[in-house]
């Protein structure tokens, strides 16, 4: 029978022996400040990693783990937050609007949706979309006369 394997360790991560834990509750016990008591720990024990500010308190003081995990938890669900929502979706409809009836450029339309929709198109992108898939004039005059057409249309 195979022995069992430890779980796999963050290399990150420093475990101390027990005699520096006990030795740390000692000197704060005894009035020493938690930056002395690091520095002691290092003199005393030759310490390759010392142990931080956070890890020496929640070895000495009572319930500060747990505060100090409630702590990050918070912190971590407040960097993680998604992104808001764009405004509505991303419709041919509004792209051809936004070239035909409302003038604007490739380029410009491309900044439009990069900011309000999220979507990263390049100028590009936009008029093969508009030109290609959707039918819309490449020639901006074109776009205007359709531009009329359509306000004919609707009037």
């Amino acid at each position: 029978m195979t022995p069992l394997t430890p779980p796999a360790r963050d290399p990150r991560q420093t475990r101390h022996s027990m005699r520096v834990v006990a030795r740390a509750k000692e000197l704060v016990e005894a009035g020493w400040t938690t930056g002395e008591t690091r520095k002691l720990l290092a003199q005393e024990f030759s310490l390759a990693r010392l142990p931080s500010a956070t890890t020496i308190r929640s070895w000495t003081e009572p319930g500060y783990r747990e505060l100090h995990r409630t702590w990050q938890l918070k912190c971590s669900q407040n960097r993680v937050a998604a992104p808001a929502p764009p405004p509505s979706a991303l419709t041919p409809d509004l792209l051809l609007s936004l070239r035909v009836e409302d003038g604007l450029s490739y380029s410009a339309i491309a900044a439009v949706v990069r900011r309000f929709f999220g979507e990263d198109l390049t100028e590009n992108q936009v008029r093969y979309r508009l030109t290609e898939r959707l039918g819309a004039p490449k020639n901006a005059a074109k776009a205007a006369a359709m531009k009329r057409q359509w306000q004919e249309a609707t009037a």
